[in-house]
Parts: C-alpha cells; structure tokens; sequence
C-alpha cells in the first residue's frame, strides 16, 4: 500500500478544509492538543491514553502533550514532546509517510510550548486539556461553530482514511474467524477474547473499544464485557469486535448458534443476516438514512412474524405499534472512523445546523443523508430481553406475542449481525464481506 502517496493527498484537503473553515470564522490559525495523560481518583494509574480526534485526523502519532499549529496553506508545525525520562517511553520519530509534511520542534518540558508559543492573529485553541493556560496565550477556546466544522469535515473520508479503515477491517475479520473456531470447540467467554486478540496481533489498549464476546443470554445485554472463564459449550456467541489502524477503527459484530441453539432462533440468525446484506446492497449516495432505518424494522417485522414470535398481526401495524424496537431497541448504524461512534452523524450543513430527528426513532446516531466518502456501520439486531419485553405481557399489545416461544427464547440473549460501509460514488460497499462472510 502507497501510504505515502495517500498520506500526502490527505494531508493537502486537510489544509484546504481548513482553510476552508478559518475563513469562514474569521480565524488566522488552529492549535490542536493531543492531550495530556489522565490519573485514576487518588491515584497514579490512569486508564490507556488516546490522542483527542481532532489531532489523530492530522496524524499517526500515539502520544500525550504533543500540539499541532495549523495556518494554511503555510506548513503545519508539530510540537514534539519528547522529555529526558528513564520512567516511560515516548514517541521516537522513524522514517515514516507523514514525518516530511510538518515543520517539528521538539520539546523537553511541557511547559516550554506555552512559554515559547506566540499566537497567529486570531487563534482558536481545541484540545481536553489546558484551556486556561490557551486563554493566557490569547487563545480562543470554545470558539463558536469551530467544532461542527471539524466534526462535518472529519465524517467525509479521504482515500487514505478509507484504506486505513478497510485495513482496520481486515485485522478484526482474522480475529472474529478465530474467536468463531474458539466457540465451537467449546471455550469460555474469556478464552474466546483471547484467541481473538491473538490473532488481531494487537493488545487490549489498542483496541478501539473493548470487545464484546457474550454467551447465551448476555448477548441481550448490548454493551456486555463481563467475558466469564466458568461458562462453556455456548448455545450462542455473539461477538461484537473490532480493530485499528492509524487510530481508525472497525466495528464488526456476528452472531453464531451452536449445535444446540433453539431451531427458531437459528432461522432468525440465518434470515437477520440475509435481512442486513439486503439493506447494505440498497445504501447509495443521497439517500437518507431515515430510508434503511425503517427497512430494517420491516425486514425485522417480517422474520419475527415468519418464526411465529409475532402472530395475528402484519409487518405494517408491527412497525407503527413500535413492537418491532422491542426486539431491535437501538439504531441500525453509525458513523465509522477515528472514533467507532464517529462525529457528525447528525450535521446538516458544516455550520452546526442538524437534520431533525425521525419522527419515530428520535435518539439515533445517524440521521445524515448519506454521501460518498463516508464510512459507517449497518448493524440491525434481534435481543430477547426481559426488561424490555416482560412489560407487554401486561399491555394492549399481549395478544401479538407467543410468549411461550418467547420464554424459550431468553437464554439465547440476542442476534446482531454489523458490517463496515463506504459509501462511494453510486452506491455502498460492504468492506467486512470482502473478508468476513
């Protein structure tokens, strides 16, 4: 891969956005902060770093207290942080792609960019740490329509980002063959976690976010991490995993039934991801995403009263009832890139102005038109969870469930099938297929 070449492409319509974005705010420059390392309460560990989105979408660089001046088209300048120190060890700087393109001064206390910095003109300051010290220099922090503006730009991806995601992809869709192979001998929940991260070759911290590898019934509980060692032979695994590259993550999520899964629940897996692959093949540029939101809730609508969980009633009036997000009680995706639940999603314009919310499903992510150049996730699901259902038994709507199907069907926890997305110039393509049937 000609990282290079992507690295350089990239790095030239970061400046022209952002030139883009300084005029219109009035702003000469931009200082981006990498961050500082955070301490547990009364403590003096702290949980893995990350550098802040704003300055990873400039760089590949891991590290804490570095910063980044941005006054296009001039070059940018990195201020590296790179102290006299035998506790830890920092960022040494390689021949790397992106090295050429910033001016870089090293510095040895990180108090010394403060003391030697000199602001631009007007100078917007964005970063988690130090905003009084930016307000002593001058900075304006919290600059009004700032952040929207970087948000919209970083929720369009360059060629090099997409690769990098693609990548991210690929590493992940290794690790879910491994931990798939893991479940069927039989492993726990724990042992599972650990082949997959073998096989990714990464360690825990590098993970985007922590993985999910639930068994049975926890694959009802949507962001489960409990990876139990005293429970194996699964009836179900569902795996909700991904992996990174350049600080660019993917989002991958199966959903296996063992040998001894429920024979319903084994036709709602086999029919949700059929269901999903049809919704991936209908995304395209311009459409918004209102449209395969809803289809995800026909199609859904459609398994449930095929395997008789719904009877006496059509896809329609399932729909409009809302008895479908009682099965599927989240969004069917989300923006995808340096962060898994990436920015922008619900921009209109890059000033900050948001699409209104649908009227049926008012908290999701994702309520853009969808445009070439994004990446982002189709994940629908099917749970069977007891604090969601357990209500209807007592409500106007009792008379459409087969809850003895639906007794039998707590211990199989839930089915969510996620997939990665481009969307590029016609239509969508599905980067997880290509690696992960």
């Amino acid at each position: 891969m000609n990282w290079k070449k992507l690295y350089a492409d990239h790095v030239a319509t970061q400046q022209k956005n952002l030139e883009t974005v300084l005029g219109e705010l009035a702003l000469d420059s931009l200082v981006l902060s990498s961050g500082s390392v955070d301490f547990y309460f009364e403590d003096d560990q702290g949980p893995p770093f990350r550098p802040s989105p704003h300055f990873a979408h400039w760089l590949p660089l891991w590290g804490a207290d570095h910063f980044l001046v941005l006054s296009p088209p001039k070059k940018p300048k990195l201020y590296l942080y790179q102290p006299d120190d035998f506790w830890h060890d920092h960022d040494v700087l390689v021949d790397s792609f992106w090295v050429e393109h910033f001016a870089i001064e090293v510095v040895k206390n990180r108090e010394d960019f403060w003391s030697s910095f000199k602001a631009i003109g007007s100078t917007a300051y964005h970063g988690p740490h130090d905003l009084e010290k930016a307000r002593e220099c001058g900075l304006e922090v919290a600059f009004p329509g700032l952040e929207a503006r970087l948000n919209w730009y970083r929720s369009l991806k360059t060629p090099y980002e997409l690769e990098a995601i693609r990548e991210a992809t690929a590493l992940a869709a290794s690790g879910h063959k491994a931990a798939a192979l893991a479940f069927q001998q039989g492993l726990s929940e724990r042992e599972v976690f650990y082949r997959y991260l073998e096989n990714t070759g990464l360690l825990e911290r590098e993970m985007p976010y922590e993985p999910i590898i639930a068994l049975n019934e926890k694959g009802g509980i949507l962001h489960y991490h409990g990876k139990r060692k005293e429970i194996r032979n699964g009836v179900v695994l569902l795996i909700d995993a991904g992996a990174a590259k350049f600080s660019y993550a993917s989002d991958i999520t199966r959903t296996y039934p063992g040998e001894k899964a429920h024979s319903v629940f084994r036709d709602l897996v086999s029919g949700l991801d059929a269901a999903q692959q049809g919704i991936c093949q209908m995304l395209r540029p311009g459409m918004s995403f209102e449209e395969p939101q809803m289809e995800a809730h026909r199609r859904i609508a459609d398994l449930l009263i095929e395997t008789g969980i719904l009877k006496g009633i059509d896809r329609e009036d399932a729909v409009d009832k809302k008895l479908t997000s009682v099965f599927f009680p989240h969004g069917l995706g989300h923006l995808l890139g340096i962060q898994v639940h990436d920015v922008g999603g619900s921009l209109k314009i890059p000033s900050g102005e948001l699409e209104k919310p649908f009227h049926q499903f008012p908290k999701l992510r994702l309520t853009r038109t969808l445009d070439t150049g994004m990446a982002l996730t189709i994940e629908p699901g099917i749970y069977f969870i007891p604090m969601l259902l357990q209500p209807q038994e007592q409500g106007a709507n009792q008379k459409f469930f087969d809850w003895k199907l639906i007794q039998q069907l707590y211990s199989h926890g839930g089915i969510r099938i996620e997939d990665n997305i481009f969307i590029e110039e016609s239509k969508g393509r599905n980067v997880t297929r290509e690696y992960l049937p």
